[in-house]
């Protein structure tokens, strides 16, 4: 039962993620990004991590994809500009992300998994700190990274070229020097004025 259920929700998780990157609308994007975190915050209940799911539901779902959801909602994204840069940003995310993943898949093909051993009156968020910080600790770096690079791509994304403002100054000698001043004219009828 236990493997029907892991395999179903990887399906859905696998489902949603693809719909996160080739959604059109990116409303639909960011609800199906929501499903993915759902997905696997159910796959860490079927493994036993039980904190790690709830914490992933209250920061990822309840903070991080609803303020997602309203930036998206309330920005005026022209789906011209995004298709313009996207081909060059796909380029290079999947150059900077699919060089380490294969560099490493290459040199661990025998995959050994770490298992966090803890004692049993330790809590589950003391095993996740003291393996988080001393056996995991390039990954949670790498994962900073990631995150990093991805805020910097969806920056890119919704940048706009922004017209330069035309700088308006006021020149007080220029306004009220006596060569532009008014003069007055006494214009006899049906003979033209002389301007120097």
């Amino acid at each position: 039962m236990l493997s029907l259920l892991f395999f179903l929700f990887s399906a859905v998780l696998v489902f949603f993620a693809v719909l996160v990157t080739c959604a059109n609308n990116p409303v639909y994007a960011v609800l199906s990004l929501i499903m993915c975190f759902v997905s696997v915050s159910a796959l860490m209940v079927l493994l036993g991590a039980d904190y790690l799911a709830m914490i992933l539901i209250i920061v990822y779902v309840g903070a991080v994809a609803v303020l997602f959801l309203f930036i998206v909602m309330m920005m005026n994204i022209k789906v011209e500009v995004i298709k313009g840069k996207i081909a060059l940003f796909m380029i290079v995310t999947s150059v900077v992300i699919g060089v380490p993943v294969i560099s490493w898949v290459i040199n661990n093909s025998s995959i050994e998994y770490a298992t966090v051993v803890s004692d049993t009156d330790a809590s589950t968020v003391n095993s996740i700190g003291i393996a988080l910080y001393s056996s995991f600790i390039f990954h949670f770096q790498v994962a900073g990274v990631i995150l990093m690079v991805a805020m910097i791509g969806a920056i890119m994304l919704v940048m706009h070229d922004v017209p330069k403002k035309i700088k308006k100054s006021q020149i007080i000698n220029k306004q009220v020097r006596r060569s532009s001043s008014i003069e007055l004219i006494d214009v006899t009828s049906r003979q033209g004025v002389e301007i120097d």
